[in-house]
């Protein structure tokens, strides 16, 4: 464990919150609170980080295990089904949606009673990046309007996604009604097919449509939260090794001082700890998001070669598709950026001559060399460049053994024949 240190001359500017990462979350963390997901106190962006804690008995934290319950009830009734009629991609696919929101849920709640200690333990180092001389970098001074931006984008493209899987089924559900000949309440039909698991154990009633509703809206916050979070995350971390390396850049010509390398590599040892720290914490997180994301895309790249009954669910399709492709890549981008940029430091200090070398920076030297620096999940995988291209490799394999394998009429289901209220 190394001790972070804090330079007299930057004591002034670490009171400052703009581009930290308690900052830049700010507004998601309070989006997540609202939505059951982190429940977590004093996450207002211009809050003291010292006011961020984990309580136990709290409005937000009930709600957190309300929604834990029903997700967990969603998802042995998906199982139900499932059972009932065999496993076919249009029954696995709730059952698999299900098994992932109660997953993400219970692990950032497990994430929520770490996060105070975390977001205090980078704060301490942020003293010293938001200072001199690394607060200096031109990229790190719009750190929080950056981070915002890309979260704000996702978090759009998830509503609409969402969006159009409403309007999808609502346009399925007309039509179901239309062509069948059905007489029975619209709504009522719209939510016995879109919550078949509960409405095949209770009655229909419309008192519980607002709670559906919000159930469904908060696992549907989730599911797209995992991928944002971590993208945010990464952002952050990243540009921390380029402030890091951008620093070495500047004296890169100049002949420093032993204590010059010896402060950069304290500062080194400092940042690879919080990224230790943030990768204990968020590892079974990045395990999640790269599992669900394979098997979500190997099955929707399947469906893309089957019939759909009309144009909304087209248009659902390839949008959901396009969209969590997108999501997915830019994780792993994002993540795999900590590794790039901390390999770029590596050649940035083989550029300085060999007369400027010292101990210190050859010490420094050593360390980058003999570290893997990056997110991982679980230690199976680290997030690199590398590895994105083994798993598109991966799911083109896999993709090539589900078309040989599975029977395209085991996909489709006729209007007419799907649940009616």
């Amino acid at each position: 464990m190394v001790d972070i240190k804090v330079r007299p001359n930057d004591r002034s500017k670490s009171r400052s919150v703009q581009n930290s990462l308690h900052h830049a979350l700010g507004p998601f963390l309070v989006a997540s609170r609202c939505l059951g997901v982190m429940p977590v106190m004093g996450v207002w962006p211009n809050s003291d980080v010292a006011l961020v804690c984990f309580q136990w008995l709290s409005l937000a934290m009930l709600a957190t295990i309300a929604l834990c319950i029903f997700a967990s009830i969603d998802l042995f009734l998906s199982l139900k089904v499932v059972i009932e009629h065999g496993i076919k991609l249009t029954t696995t696919g709730p059952l698999s949606f299900s098994i992932e929101c109660v997953l993400a849920f219970m692990l950032f709640l497990d994430l929520s009673r770490k996060w105070p200690n975390l977001i205090k333990t980078t704060r301490q180092l942020e003293v010293i990046f938001l200072g001199v001389p690394y607060g200096a970098c031109p990229e790190s001074q719009m750190l929080s309007r950056r981070v915002r931006l890309t979260g704000s984008i996702f978090l759009m493209g998830a509503i609409l996604e969402h969006l159009c899987y409403v309007s999808s089924s609502l346009y399925s559900n007309h039509l179901q009604i239309l062509q069948c000949n059905l007489t029975v309440d619209f709504w009522r039909n719209y939510y016995t097919r879109e919550r078949l698991q509960f409405f095949s154990l209770i009655e229909y009633n419309v008192w519980l449509v607002p709670l559906l509703q919000w159930i469904t809206i908060s696992m549907t916050f989730v599911w797209n939260f995992v991928d944002i979070f971590l993208i945010l995350v990464s952002q952050v971390l990243a540009m921390r090794f380029n402030q890091f390396k951008w620093h070495i850049q500047c004296h890169q010509k100049e002949h420093m001082s032993t204590d010059f390398w010896l402060n950069v590599r304290q500062d080194f040892l400092s940042l690879t700890d919080l990224l230790w720290k943030f990768d204990r914490a968020l590892s079974s997180l990045v395990l999640l998001s790269c599992a669900q994301s394979l098997y979500f895309l190997a099955v929707q790249t399947f469906h893309a070669f089957l019939y759909r009954d009309n144009f909304m669910s087209e248009i659902y399709f390839w949008f959901s598709l396009v969209f969590v492709a997108c999501r997915t890549f830019y994780m792993m981008w994002s993540a795999a950026n900590i590794n790039h940029t901390a390999n770029g430091i590596l050649s940035t200090i083989y550029e300085i001559p060999t007369s400027k070398w010292c101990l210190e920076l050859k010490r420094l030297n050593e360390v980058i060399v003999s570290d893997l620096i990056a997110l991982s999940g679980k230690g199976f995988f680290f997030l690199t460049r590398r590895l994105m291209l083994a798993m598109l490799g991966t799911l083109v394999i896999y993709e090539l053994v589900l078309l040989d394998q599975v029977d395209g009429n085991d996909v489709h289901t006729p209007l007419c024949s799907q649940k009616k209220a």
